[in-house]
């Protein structure tokens, strides 16, 4: 994957969200989501947390400053089990975070991260983006495959599971 196809994911998976997004009403997104939990508005809180995290990991690489995953007080420890552990603690906090903003502050939110990641990834040059090791923070794979994973695959993720709910 190149630079300008990452970007046109980024952009298809945001367009079919806004499609998506622009089936339900306000009512609509504060029901319980599949499995009875996350509503639509507590789902989409979750992908735009993840985006804008890895939005501010790409602003401090490409400013040279140190880079902590996940954030302070959820950091990353290295085992895999306990790994899972801290993301889930996040998880949870993104969701107490916002659970009782509205669906519309939410929406825009989303916007925002989906606007914001696009412009610092369309400002990375192509190997810090493809090559390996390029940035501290992920220093086994392309950076590229965490944006995806917090972006278009998750975004796309989460749309598949209200499409089969629906």
């Amino acid at each position: 994957m190149n630079k300008f196809e990452l970007l046109g994911e980024i952009t298809k998976a945001n367009e079919e969200m806004e499609l998506y997004l622009a089936t339900l009403s306000p009512a609509d997104m504060d029901d319980p989501g599949p499995g009875g939990d996350w509503s639509v508005k507590d789902t989409l809180a979750h992908i735009t947390a993840w985006m804008t995290l890895v939005t501010g990991w790409l602003e401090k690489s490409i400013n040279g400053e140190p880079v902590t995953r996940y954030v302070p007080g959820y950091e990353l420890t290295g085992e895999e089990a306990e790994d899972e552990a801290v993301m889930n603690r996040l998880n949870d906090h993104i969701f107490e975070t916002h659970k009782d903003k509205p669906a519309t502050e939410i929406v825009e939110m989303y916007r925002q991260a989906c606007e914001g990641l696009t412009a610092v990834v369309a400002t990375m040059v192509e190997p810090d983006l493809l090559e390996p090791g390029r940035l501290a923070w992920f220093p086994e794979q392309p950076v590229w495959l965490n944006i995806a994973g917090n972006s278009f695959w998750h975004i796309r993720d989460h749309l598949a599971a209200f499409q089969e709910s629906a």
